[in-house]
């Protein structure tokens, strides 16, 4: 096996593993998975942001989603391009511009969660993490 399989396979790995073990820790312990680190770094500042009851929790980043989010996207982007070249898409300049929709609609979906024109539980959706 070449040592790119090797590593995009340990990087998808560790990816999927630990949102696996999340997933299945919450089901089986949920006080421990769900209480202490789910609600605390993800959840709790989803909720806090679109203004619901979440105990201390602030709607301010943190390490901890804040590594995960980095991971999730440097993985996701090297996939993407992996893709792309398999699919032999060129990015140039017609593809730059119909990305400018896409591009457009996350801050824009995230202006009108502000605006508070999004009732719960439609408004999470519209968080700046989850969009």
């Amino acid at each position: 096996m070449e040592r790119r399989n090797i590593v995009e396979s340990l990087a998808a790995g560790l990816v999927i593993s630990y949102f696996l073990i999340l997933f299945i820790g919450c089901l089986l312990w949920p006080g421990l998975f769900w209480d202490r680190f789910v609600w605390r770094f993800y959840w709790g500042p989803i909720v806090a942001d679109a203004g619901g009851n979440a105990g201390s929790i602030t709607s301010s980043y943190n390490w901890v989603d804040t590594l995960t989010y980095g991971a999730v996207l440097a993985v996701s982007a090297y996939f993407i391009h992996r893709l792309f070249v398999r699919l032999k898409l060129r990015m140039d300049l017609d593809f730059f511009l119909a990305m400018i929709p896409v591009i457009l609609i996350g801050p824009s979906a995230r202006v009108l969660e502000d605006m508070e024109l999004f009732n719960e539980p439609l408004r999470y959706i519209f968080i700046s993490p989850l969009i």
